[in-house]
């Protein structure tokens, strides 16, 4: 992330931030936060790149677990997407990072 913002956040800031996330999440609960996170997204274009966001990071440790798909799942019904979005946003995750791996 420090990288990719050109250094201008500092990874202190990232923790921080990140401890914050999960103090929210712990106060709320997961249902909560993904209502959250669904009530600021208004067009359907945008609906979709959050769950491929949510499909790099739940892909981000090789695989998608159980409780991750299950998570995507829940992200798309409150996104109001349709079922198969969450396997098209996995799909898409996949191609794009075994594109990047062969660069």
């Amino acid at each position: 992330v420090t990288t990719a913002c050109g250094g201008v956040v500092v990874p202190k800031q990232i923790s921080d931030l990140v401890g914050d996330l999960a103090d929210a999440l712990a106060e709320d609960g997961l249902d909560r936060r993904i209502v959250a996170v669904a009530e600021q997204v208004h067009k359907k274009e945008h609906a979709r790149e959050v769950l491929r966001v949510a499909a790099l990071l739940a892909h981000s440790s090789e695989d998608v677990s159980p409780v991750e798909r299950a998570t995507l799942d829940k992200l798309a019904v409150a996104l109001k997407l349709a079922p198969g979005e969450v396997e098209a946003a996995l799909s898409d995750v996949k191609t794009e990072l075994a594109a990047g791996a062969s660069v």
